[in-house]
């Protein structure tokens, strides 16, 4: 009962940071939209479909990752569930990059982000059983295999903010899963507010 009061809570914090972020844009200082030549953000449907299902996604990202990590360290039942949806998750921002980018580039993120949550098992498989050996092993290949995902998203998007981006992002959460391992909930909930706010600067970088 308490976890799932919890689980209403986190959504609910999570949605509304990221409305007072997207509705306090101004457009002072944006480049024209290239598809209406008005200055971002616009009106155009095409550019505000993306970023709304881009962040759409990316919260739900968020914050299944939190509750998986949650629920397997604790036991929880509804654990099966969440796995499939955030794998469900992983496939949707698959698709709408997709819808952009194509479908080549939706198939190669939706795989890196299903390896990314495989990986992400045996690190928390890792840290409930605190083996330590195997607890280094997956952590470093969680870094590296986020390390692959920022190259590809620069290249993609002809920047050099991704790889750094998921560099936070991973650290961040090992971060998080330990505090919360440890039963150190007031380090947790810190620990939680900078994954949810690098997460958010990732995003808003792609849209």
């Amino acid at each position: 009962m308490i976890l799932n009061i919890i689980y209403v809570l986190l959504f609910i914090c999570i949605v509304y940071y990221v409305y007072r972020c997207y509705a306090t844009v101004n457009t002072e200082g944006f480049e024209p939209c290239h598809a209406c030549s008005k200055k971002l953000p616009c009106q155009c449907n095409k550019f505000n479909k993306f970023n709304k299902e881009l962040i759409k996604v990316w919260v739900s990202h968020l914050l299944y990752t939190r509750l998986v990590c949650m629920a397997f360290l604790t036991d929880d039942r509804s654990l099966s569930s969440l796995v499939d949806r955030l794998l469900q998750n992983q496939k949707d921002i698959g698709k709408i990059m997709e819808n952009k980018y194509g479908s080549e580039v939706g198939k190669t993120i939706t795989d890196a982000l299903v390896k990314h949550i495989t990986i992400a098992t045996a690190v928390l498989t890792a840290v409930k059983s605190n083996n330590k050996v195997e607890q280094i092993k997956s952590i470093d290949e969680f870094y590296s295999n986020a390390n692959d995902i920022g190259i590809y998203l620069d290249k993609l998007l002809h920047v050099t903010k991704f790889t750094h981006h998921m560099k936070i992002h991973i650290k961040s959460l090992v971060d998080d899963v330990l505090a919360f391992k440890n039963y150190n909930y007031q380090g947790d909930i810190q620990k939680l507010d900078i994954y949810v706010d690098a997460g958010l600067d990732m995003v808003f970088d792609m849209i």
